[in-house]
């Protein structure tokens, strides 16, 4: 549920609580071959951070290799919220953080648990972004749409944010 008000206010803080609200982002590197994949994302609003498991196997913990810059895209569940952001990524191999994070949903695909030498943790710094987000008002859309054809100006009911962390 998108508020266009608050995210104008402190936009750093609504993208981080939507991926929080969505849980899945498609997660790729900005300097890649474009692939991206979803991942669930585990946000640290405290820090500004988003964690991704990820297997050390895999394609993309392969390609993060030390570092690198990541991309996230972002469709939010109402379709109201649309971002994508930029940030450093790099492989975290933080014990505390990984208990911290850890659940059943992450279990189910580590055979070994917290033990799996494949289980690998890569660390998302945002850094910039952009974001499109519109009012989930059906009573402000109206308003504003009666309004605009009164008053002859644009509808606000929607607006695109830059994101600077």
């Amino acid at each position: 549920m998108a508020d266009v008000a608050e995210a104008r206010k402190n936009p750093a803080a609504a993208l981080l609580a939507e991926i929080s609200r969505t849980g899945v982002v498609m997660l790729g590197l900005a300097d890649g071959d474009g692939e991206m994949r979803p991942m669930v994302a585990h946000v640290d609003d405290a820090q500004s951070l988003i964690y991704f498991f990820s297997r050390k196997s895999g394609n993309l913990t392969a390609k993060v290799g030390l570092g690198a810059t990541g991309r996230i895209v972002l469709i939010g569940k109402d379709h109201d919220f649309y971002a994508w952001l930029e940030g450093a990524i790099v492989q975290n191999p933080d014990r505390a953080a990984i208990e911290r994070l850890w659940g059943p949903s992450i279990a189910a695909w580590y055979k070994q648990g917290k033990d799996d030498p494949d289980l690998g943790l890569l660390m998302f710094t945002p850094r910039d972004g952009k974001m499109w987000i519109a009012s989930d008002s059906t009573l402000l859309f109206a308003w504003e749409m009666a309004k605009a054809y009164a008053t002859g100006e644009e509808p606000d009911v929607s607006d695109a944010i830059s994101v600077k962390f």
